[in-house]
């Protein structure tokens, strides 16, 4: 891939960055290009200073479900190279009961939602805070998208309980860092409850400890893991497994669902493994083997939690039973497994940066519906996705995921940039490289783009630009007249700024031809009178204006 990259250089040295300030040589250097991806596979992502780096979570948590209180400690092993203040994230709805650094209890702030500790030992690299705390969590009003604790009930009156706190940060409910771009390595995860209560949480059941009439549930991570995707489920589950022969071996295939619905989900899960295939074919394999794969059912529609995906979708197919005709997948079951590659592997710098997320997510259910269903489906899919698309918001640094741009016409733009590179080869490799290269890695924009933009002659920069930092989509202008008794064909671009460049098909009289369109009028002369052109609506996302 990088052999490929550097073959494409000296092309590529003219391009302008998302942002109009690319540095005219950082795609002549690939051997920068090439160290940053190395370091973006190899190394754990700092915080926000470049100053501690947070490297392991060891979290012990109580949970009292009838009072729905929570007692517990998180301890954070951090790696620094300053003397600056440590920032711990804790909602303010908790109680902060004591802090201790490298096992010493420590004086600290708590205010406006975060604790402030002054490192005690200015010389300290590796150094260990543990917070203990003790709350009423804040409540989810309408989770997965308020964020909050979901306190519930099965049929039978047992307690259901489940988090979801992906915009509003993990620090609702455990002292930790909220933002996206510093993750541990891995993270030990110890919950309490009562009998017969099982928590089900990320990685694998390392064990479980009997205390009294309570049970330890010890899940450990064996990944980097985002904040958010830290997760807790209670139930008293049914639970049942399953084995997928993946690329990388066996991967186990964890189910906990309530006992009432243990027949509906053995018959309706058999679509996992499929699914699977499908997207380890697409996009390379499965990116935690070590942590194994579950779906746990969820008092709410569902959530990507790393290796432990909520799921709430009542066992119907498509959204809450709402699909188009003959495309009759499990929504939840698809687009949050998507995740597993598109968002918890390779991952969003901030969160005005969701596209890197949720547009490659929906469009991965796109290809899902290729693979399963054919082409002629997928584009019947997508047009479905289209009905959602608002152009509101720009999709970038509007961070407000209720706003289904981010999504449907994210998935749209990737359609697009495929139809405009028209080499699905080439494609399908971006896509699987992408996952290779950038593994267990936090982006931004930038990144993400240019990379992409340093496989291909064509500059696709300006494409990206506009889908992501404009709400309107491009506006292909056309017209026939007659220029000296000549029929010619005139079209230009409108809702664009004079840059955009992006070639599009049309067809001429039955013939296809691609044209680059600019700002500017531009011209083609016909071959024969009355001509008819036709459009290609469900390659592009563009508009079309006939001018008299």
């Amino acid at each position: 891939m990088i052999r490929k990259a550097f073959q494409k250089c000296s092309k590529l040295q003219k391009k302008t960055n998302l942002f109009n300030n690319l540095n005219p040589s950082f795609c002549s250097n690939l051997f920068l290009i090439f160290i940053g991806i190395i370091y973006l596979q190899s190394c754990t992502r700092k915080s926000v200073s470049q100053c501690h780096d947070l490297k392991f979570v060891n979290l012990y948590v109580e949970f009292f479900l009838e009072e729905q209180l929570i007692k517990g400690r998180s301890d954070l092993d951090f790696i620094s190279d300053c003397d600056e203040l440590i920032s711990i994230d804790l909602d303010s709805s908790l109680n902060v009961d004591s802090v201790k650094y490298n096992k010493k209890k420590i004086d600290y702030k708590f205010h406006d939602n975060k604790i402030q500790i002054k490192k005690p030992d200015f010389k300290a690299n590796n150094f260990s805070i543990s917070v203990y705390y003790h709350g009423f969590p804040q409540k989810a009003i309408n989770a997965p998208w308020d964020g909050g604790v979901v306190w519930s009930e099965d049929s039978y009156g047992n307690h259901w309980a489940g988090v979801a706190c992906q915009m509003n940060g993990s620090s609702l409910w455990w002292p930790s860092i909220n933002g996206h771009n510093d993750e541990p390595d891995g993270a030990l995860l110890s919950f309490v409850v009562d009998t017969p209560y099982t928590v089900v949480s990320n990685g694998h059941l390392k064990k479980i400890e009997k205390q009294n009439k309570k049970k330890i549930f010890r899940w450990e991570v064996n990944n980097p893991i985002n904040s958010y995707n830290v997760t807790f489920n209670i139930a008293n589950f049914f639970y049942f497994s399953d084995l997928f022969e993946g690329v990388n071996g066996n991967l186990k295939l964890d189910y906990y669902v309530l006992p009432e619905n243990s027949e509906a989900a053995k018959n309706h899960f058999k679509q996992v493994k499929p699914m699977l295939s499908i997207f380890e074919n697409l996009f390379g394999p499965y990116p935690f083997y070590s942590d194994g794969y579950k779906l746990v059912e969820t008092p709410y529609l569902g959530m990507e939690h790393q290796s432990c995906i909520s799921y709430g979708n009542k066992y119907l197919d498509g959204y809450l039973g709402k699909h188009p005709i003959g495309i009759d997948f499990d929504f939840i079951i698809i687009h949050e497994t998507a995740h597993e590659w598109w968002g918890n592997s390779v991952s969003m710098k901030k969160k005005s940066e969701m596209w890197i997320h949720e547009s490659f997510a929906t469009y991965s259910e796109v290809l899902y519906v290729e693979k399963k269903y054919g082409y002629e489906k997928m584009i019947e899919y997508l047009k479905y996705q289209k009905k959602n698309i608002n152009n509101n918001h720009p999709m970038i640094k509007y961070n407000n995921k209720k706003d289904t741009d981010v999504y449907y016409k994210g998935s749209w733009m990737l359609h697009t940039l495929r139809s405009v590179i028209n080499n699905d080869s080439e494609w399908f490799e971006l896509l699987k490289n992408i996952q290779l290269d950038f593994k267990h890695a936090i982006l931004d924009s930038e990144t993400l783009i240019n990379y992409i933009n340093s496989n291909f002659e064509i500059d696709l920069v300006p494409i990206f630009e506009h889908y992501l930092t404009r709400k309107n989509i491009p506006k292909l202008q056309y017209k026939i007249n007659f220029i000296d008794n000549v029929e010619v064909l005139s079209y230009r671009w409108r809702n664009v700024n004079k840059k955009f460049n992006m070639p599009i098909k049309l067809g001429i009289n039955g013939k296809d031809i691609w044209i680059e369109p600019k700002y500017e009028w531009k011209n083609i002369i016909l071959n024969r009178p009355s001509s008819k052109i036709t459009t290609f609506d469900a390659l592009f996302l563009i508009e079309y204006e006939l001018l008299n």
